[in-house]
């Protein structure tokens, strides 16, 4: 597999499409290299979806992303500096563990497709916010340095009829992270969820920044900010 060197031209959102679950190695988007884009909503022109049926690691770049699927007993993990620019409500699912180890000289980004912070195009019609990660029950985030923004959320019904930027009903991990501009609420845990948020920020939420609703797990939520709520 090999797509260097070529031009794509007035390709709208994207010039190449992976599905991550067609391939065994994320080294695989290192030979997607060396082309020019002019139109495209990304600066590399490459969309990543699908579900992730073994052990993966994306190397640092720029990214749109549709839905991603992390099956059971799979760890999809992301370099340090890497910016996922997600579509209009798309979620990751995690059922097996998405790692995201950032570091403080390169942070992963999780953002929307046309963050003018991150250098895309702007369109009124373009996507504004995305729904943001569901760990279930027997799943694992692990996330240090990572800055979660522009999220919607996911619906709860268990914590109030809302919608949540992280919704956890597996164990997530946090450290040194951000959770900004959330259309609704920060993090949801529900059931035997249990969540570990230390040394991180969490910003710009309309209502509530962490909502607790839980018949076992555990929540530890040590030196953090919070800021912007209305709650």
């Amino acid at each position: 597999f090999l797509v260097r060197g070529n031009r794509f031209e007035k390709t709208g959102n994207y010039a190449v499409m992976v599905n991550l679950g067609g391939i065994k190695t994320g080294d695989i988007l290192t030979k997607i290299t060396e082309n020019t884009y002019s139109g495209s909503k990304v600066v590399n022109g490459i969309c990543l979806q699908g579900t992730v049926t073994c052990d993966l690691k994306i190397p640092e770049g720029t990214y749109v992303s549709n839905d991603l699927w992390v099956n059971e007993g799979v760890i999809l993990e992301l370099e340090a500096g890497t910016v996922l620019l997600n579509n209009s409500g798309i979620r990751y699912y995690v059922y097996g563990e998405l790692k995201l180890p950032g570091t403080e000289e390169k942070p992963i980004i999780l953002t929307t497709l046309g963050d003018e912070e991150h250098g895309q195009e702007i369109s009124a019609t373009k996507v504004s916010v995305w729904d943001g990660v569901y760990v279930y029950n027997g799943g694992e985030m692990k996330a240090e340095y990572t800055k979660f923004s522009r999220l919607e959320g996911t619906y709860c019904s268990a914590l109030g009829y809302s919608y949540f930027g992280i919704f956890v009903q597996g164990r997530a991990e946090l450290s040194n992270c951000e959770i900004a501009s959330v259309g609704y609420e920060g993090i949801g845990v529900t059931g035997a969820g249990s969540l570990y948020l230390k040394e991180s920020t969490i910003k710009a939420v309309r209502n509530y920044a962490v909502g607790v609703n839980q018949s076992g797990g555990a929540t530890e939520i040590t030196n953090c900010t919070l800021q912007g709520s209305s709650y």
